[in-house]
């Protein structure tokens, strides 16, 4: 079976037709048209987790140096009491 190749002016048409917004005004955009929108759909879920995960990782990075920070503050505002070995409590 020989494979039936489309013209590059088939090809063309076609995306001038999505470029122009022609495509809008045919009868079979309305069966297209649920499934553009499901792909935009995901397409946001895509964007959305992306920037979520991003955020998420920003924030665990950041953590041990807050928490390295904190614990030097802690430790010169409130030293250790030190406390005699021999001296009875």
């Amino acid at each position: 079976m020989k494979r039936v190749r489309k013209s590059k002016t088939a090809r063309r048409g076609t995306v001038m037709s999505v470029l122009g917004g022609s495509f809008l005004t045919r009868e079979d955009f309305s069966k297209i048209f649920p499934f553009l929108v499901y792909l935009t759909v995901l397409l946001m879920l895509l964007i959305t987790n992306a920037y979520i995960a991003e955020s998420t990782s920003r924030a665990i990075k950041k953590t041990p140096y807050s928490c390295a920070i904190c614990a030097w503050n802690t430790s010169i505002r409130n030293p250790p009491i030190p406390r005699n070995p021999h001296r009875p409590s």
